[in-house]
């Protein structure tokens, strides 16, 4: 995973501009690389994601739970702290994620939604929708994956990257 500028062809030294999805903590001022890895216990029951910075220092980790309709994830700082509480819905037509601040799923902490663009897609899309935002187009979050056989993605700020996802071959 890659923090990009507004150009996606952006030098790794130049800064660029913070945008705070969560929390101002979780940005950078320049271009950063970050390792993830993805754990299974037993019977795929339980998965646990790790991000690493390249020196291999722990910087995030999300605990996942799958029951029967949905999955829960709970990503943690490197202190063990909890940041968001990711919550599936699997029986919506679009696969919508609620995300809770904290270890919450209660209703005042509701952040926001990421679903699909749209319920059948070739190439994934998907949508950030903030509650409280007042004018969804002006603040418009997405994320796209570049095309079908390929394994990057942007998130995007109506048409600006503000980061870009790699995953090796």
């Amino acid at each position: 995973m890659q923090t990009m500028a507004d150009d996606p062809q952006v030098e790794d030294d130049k800064p660029v501009s913070k945008v705070a999805i969560i929390d101002e903590n979780y940005c950078t001022q320049k271009s950063q690389e970050f390792i993830v890895l993805k754990k299974m216990t037993k019977f795929q029951t339980n998965a646990v994601f790790q991000v690493f910075d390249v020196d291999q220092n722990l910087l995030l980790q999300a605990d996942g739970l799958k029951w029967l309709l949905h999955r829960t994830f709970l990503m943690k700082d490197s202190h063990d702290s909890p940041i968001v509480t990711l919550h599936e819905a699997r029986i919506t037509d679009k696969r919508r994620w609620d995300v809770y601040e904290g270890d919450s799923t209660d209703a005042p902490d509701h952040m926001f939604k990421v679903q699909r663009t749209s319920a059948f897609q070739v190439n994934a899309r998907l949508d950030i929708l903030f509650l409280d935002n007042p004018n969804p187009e002006e603040g418009r979050f997405q994320i796209k994956k570049d095309d079908a056989s390929s394994n990057t993605a942007a998130m995007y700020q109506g048409s600006r990257i503000i980061a870009r996802v790699s995953r090796p071959d």
